[in-house]
Parts: structure tokens; C-alpha cells; sequence
């Protein structure tokens, strides 16, 4: 179990082999390989794939401590979107980057 090797390597003891963390930022794979909506189920579908795919260490593009539903902020082929204030955000994963400013110059203090 991926749990047990993390745990192992933390403390610097043996294991079967090399304990790895893995960045997974794609709601519909994850609804591929566990057939549970991260949207829907976001704790339930995260557990399963750590489950399914025997990994050590997962984060995605939004830590999940509870099944309460994610807002879908995007529909299926649309990337980028304007937010409330008005700033141009990326999709990643089920949420989005950052504020992004493009064309704009970098003052330095």
C-alpha cells in the first residue's frame, strides 16, 4: 500500500521500492479510472484513485478534506474564463489558476 511505503521512506526504512509523488490535476481521468465524479464526490473519487493506482503521495489542483461537491467552473473544451473581479483565470484541474496578466510589464520594488 502506498500509504505504508510513504511512511517507510519517511523514516528512512527499506521499502520495495521508491515511494513517489504524483500531480494529478484532470477531473476526467480521474472519473475514467474510478468511475466517481470529482465534482460530485471530490474526497470519495480522490481516495479511490490513490486506492486503484497504489500511489504514495497525491495532490491536485485543489486539496479535497471533505465529499462536499466542487462548483464546476468550466464546461467540457472551455480553458480559460473571466472571474468575478474580472481577471482572466486557466482551468486546472477542477479549479483554476491564479490571476493572469498578460501584456502587462513587472515593476520591481
Amino acid at each position: 500500500m502506498g500509504y505504508e511505503r510513504a511512511l517507510k521512506a519517511i523514516n528512512l526504512e527499506e521499502t520495495a521500492r521508491i515511494p513517489c509523488a504524483e500531480l494529478i490535476a484532470n477531473p476526467y481521468f480521474e472519473k475514467f479510472v474510478t468511475g466517481i465524479d470529482l465534482y460530485q464526490h471530490p474526497l470519495k473519487a480522490r481516495l479511490k484513485l490513490i486506492e486503484i493506482l497504489d500511489l504514495d503521495l497525491m495532490w491536485g489542483s485543489q486539496v479535497v478534506l471533505s465529499d462536499k461537491p466542487i462548483k464546476r467552473l468550466f464546461t467540457m473544451g472551455e480553458s480559460t474564463l473571466i472571474n468575478k473581479e474580472g481577471d482572466l483565470v486557466v482551468k486546472w484541474g477542477a479549479g483554476t489558476t491564479g490571476k493572469v496578466e498578460l501584456g502587462r510589464r513587472i515593476h520591481r520594488n
